[in-house]
């Protein structure tokens, strides 16, 4: 075949071409987009439910049926967060790859691999014959959407191909499997923490994995202390200025919530921190019986009910507990791969055949997959890639028969602390801090989940004999406290910090947010609404101030510089070039740790190893206020801070702010050529940091925030970080953003309607 004409001119020719096809798709999407996205406040009635829509989008639904009310709801979800909905339940049940090509596939291999969706529908079937029914009915909701409405599913549907299969009520379950792993998954730290301690000294794994620092103040009982191993003669021979280590930054689970009543006021705060997504994983409601019975809160899409949020006699907030509830299990399997090791009743040792099933897997673009599912009695059955030919089982909470289930139901009807703590007893999964608080200003505390039975500590990797679980614990004992109302002014607050003090009980992700709430808390005897908004925006640092205060004190040739990180008082608000020093420093003192433990510790083989751990900053602050902690790394306090401060002085630093933008988008904007342009959002600069109660990160952060004022509710508020809707080219898309990023409340109730007593 012979081109006319040169090189060059041919392939002008042809990206004129794909320019001018591209934009004449471009602009038939966005026409479709644009119709679909306007559709929003259409519906004011739907099978016997009063639908209306505010400025924002936000939804109350009014039905004097329950069963309406959940129909109503799941068809309101679904004409927003359709595509969402959809993209969850793939995930959870191992399908993207029918949408994403191979690149989804070690996602759906794990996913298969697991049996979530066999989970999923076995959580549906051993659910109460009353959750049955409220979950087929938001079921029914969903797909009389899908059926009626075909035009409007979402432009994803027209960009990837294909359309929604109908819902079904295990599908929910697929959505609250996937939260649940979001908030407890540990097999990760595990792995990695297993082959450190497979070269580390009792005491030196203790000091790099501390549970204990001098700044850990649990809720309940008393923290132990850091313990410091001897100092190491080979540790004094080496430079301090060595190879930075490989430190993961820690994708901490977090959120904030507190309760404080006093003169007259009663407010309950929260703001759970996820990682961040868009459309956003929360979709506001208000879901109405009578002006008697309602519920208003943060649904999350595929789920009937509300999360978070209030009724007409309490209001109720979540953060995480971090507890153990996910352990990889080393087994031993025979030669020929068919049968797994046990004990015996009488303590002897025998065999137990392994099942083995498995799955095909659809790939776009590609052939189909098969993928072997192996499973013991303890959990699925793998090899992990860190451990060569080792087979693990996954003995995870969710997946034990019984365990999972939809909260929402009992915990929306709870009247009274009794009735909640019945509601929050069948919330098995996942753990969490719960915080509540009546319309008297009685303040209540209850720890959600069920604690574990273990003969071995479960936070690494044990052998599957030692390591698996004796039993679970009877609901009876998780913790829970009440403060009844009093004349004077009670708090109470969590932040992921250390609640009970047990050899197996849970981790937590710092106590910096904590320590910074307790402090404005106890510190005033009178609270404004707008005192609660500036709490949940604060961003004062005790951990970044110790960090520049410490450099500064430890200096030989103090200068200029270190009498400003002197008098700095830790807000990254007010100075955000010494919070940027300080954060840039905090990560450069945790390297130059982990890398002399791993230089002299660690074979050659594992040099490379990556330090992954929740709680890194514990030694930080171990190292940085324990008399002599340093020495024992052969580090002399001068010589570090001198070197730092060098360092740092030697950097151009780009301001803190600026480098921790907002980067989270929709999953099309980086897969879909051209098009995908569409879904970008602005990456807006963000002053929060994962230490302060503003916990913001690039990818990670509060994924919404309420105040809910008990005492009157008609003052509530809260925000979001992007918009209601689902749909790219909907006012509701994003709407929320430039707000948010500015720090700007909504009021939760408006006037259309609804009842406030």
């Amino acid at each position: 075949m012979t081109l006319k004409g040169d090189n060059a001119t041919v392939m002008r020719r042809v990206l004129l071409l794909l320019v001018g096809v591209s934009l004449l798709v471009v602009s038939c999407v966005a026409g479709l987009a644009n119709r679909q996205g306007l559709y929003v406040n259409e519906w004011t009635s739907y099978q016997g439910a009063d639908i209306q829509h505010d400025a924002r989008g936000i939804p109350t639904i009014t039905a004097k049926r329950r069963l309406a009310l959940y129909q109503a709801q799941g068809f309101v979800q679904a004409s927003e967060r359709l595509w969402q909905m959809d993209l969850m339940r793939r995930s959870a049940s191992g399908h993207l790859s029918e949408w994403f090509g191979a690149l989804a596939l070690p996602s759906d291999r794990r996913h298969r691999q697991e049996r979530w969706q066999a989970v999923a529908q076995a959580a549906y079937k051993n659910m109460p014959a009353s959750q049955m029914a409220d979950l087929d009915a938001f079921t029914l909701g969903v797909n009389k959407f899908i059926e009626q409405y075909p035009g409007r599913w979402g432009i994803e549907y027209v960009l990837l191909g294909g359309q929604p299969k109908p819902w079904q009520p295990s599908d929910s379950l697929l959505i609250a499997l996937m939260m649940t792993e979001t908030l407890t998954r540990l097999d990760h730290y595990e792995s990695n923490q297993s082959i450190w301690r497979k070269h580390l000294t009792g005491a030196w794994a203790e000091l790099i994995f501390p549970r204990d620092h001098p700044w850990n103040v649990p809720l309940v009982g008393q923290a132990g202390k850091m313990q410091l191993p001897p100092k190491a003669q080979w540790l004094k021979q080496a430079s301090v200025e060595i190879t930075d280590a490989q430190i993961a930054q820690p994708y901490v689970v977090g959120s904030n919530n507190w309760a404080w009543a006093g003169q007259g006021k009663a407010f309950l705060a929260n703001d759970p921190h996820l990682g961040l997504t868009v459309p956003n994983v929360w979709y506001a409601m208000r879901l109405y019986y009578t002006e008697d019975d309602w519920v208003v809160g943060a649904s999350i899409p595929g789920i009937p009910g509300i999360v978070l949020g209030m009724n007409e006699k309490m209001a109720w907030s979540f953060t995480n507990r971090h507890e153990d509830v996910d352990d990889l299990l080393e087994e031993t399997l025979n030669e020929d791969l068919t049968q797994y090791q046990v004990i015996d009743d009488q303590g002897g040792v025998t065999w137990k055949d392994i099942q083995k099933t498995s799955e095909t897997i659809n790939i776009r673009g590609e052939a189909s997959q098969t993928v072997e599912v192996w499973q013991t009695h303890r959990g699925p059955l793998m090899q992990r890639r860190a451990h060569g030919d080792t087979y693990f089982s996954r003995a995870w909470i969710a997946f034990k028969p019984g365990m999972l289930s939809i909260p929402t139901f009992s915990i929306n009807d709870a009247t009274d602390w009794a009735s909640f703590n019945l509601a929050i007893d069948a919330m098995k999964v996942p753990s969490q801090n719960i915080i509540m608080m009546d319309r008297m200003g009685n303040i209540g505390y209850r720890s959600s989940g069920i604690g574990i039975q273990r003969a071995v500590i479960g936070n690494r990797i044990q052998p599957a004999n030692k390591g698996e679980w004796l039993g679970f614990d009877d609901m009876s004992e998780r913790l829970r406290l009440w403060l009844p109302a009093a004349e004077k002014p009670q708090w109470l607050a969590t932040a992921n910090q250390r609640i009970e003090v047990k050899p197996f009980a849970h981790g937590y992700a710092g106590d910096e947010r904590v320590q910074r709430l307790r402090s404005v808390l106890a510190g005033q005897s009178h609270f404004s609404l707008e005192q609660m908004e500036s709490l949940q925006l604060d961003t004062q640092s005790r951990f970044h101030q110790l960090v520049l205060h410490w450099v500064a004190k430890h200096v030989s040739s103090p200068n200029a510089l270190t009498q400003k990180w002197l008098s700095w008082d830790g807000d990254a608000t007010t100075d955000t070039v010494s919070f940027t020093q300080a954060e840039w420093l905090s990560h450069k003192i945790l390297k130059i740790l982990i890398a002399r433990v791993r230089l002299q510790l660690l074979p050659e083989a594992q040099q490379d190893l990556l330090y992954a751990w929740r709680v890194g900053q514990a030694l930080t602050i171990g190292g940085l206020t324990m008399p002599d902690a340093l020495s024992v790394f052969g580090i002399q306090d001068s010589d570090l801070a001198d070197q730092l401060l060098a360092a740092v002085q030697a950097q151009t630093l780009v301001d803190y702010k600026e480098e921790n933008l907002w980067q989270a988008q929709h999953p099309l904007a980086g897969v879909i050529p051209v098009l995908g342009r569409f879904f970008l959002l602005p990456k807006a600069p963000q002053v929060g940091n994962r230490w302060v109660v503003r916990a913001e990160s690039t990818k990670f952060g509060p994924s919404m925030r309420m105040i809910w004022d008990l005492f009157e509710p008609s003052k509530s508020v809260w925000s979001f970080p992007v918009g209601q809707s689902g749909h790219v080219r909907s006012r509701h898309f994003a709407d929320f953003q430039p707000g948010w990023t500015k720090g700007k409340y909504y009021p939760v109730f408006t006037d259309k309607g609804q009842i406030i007593k």
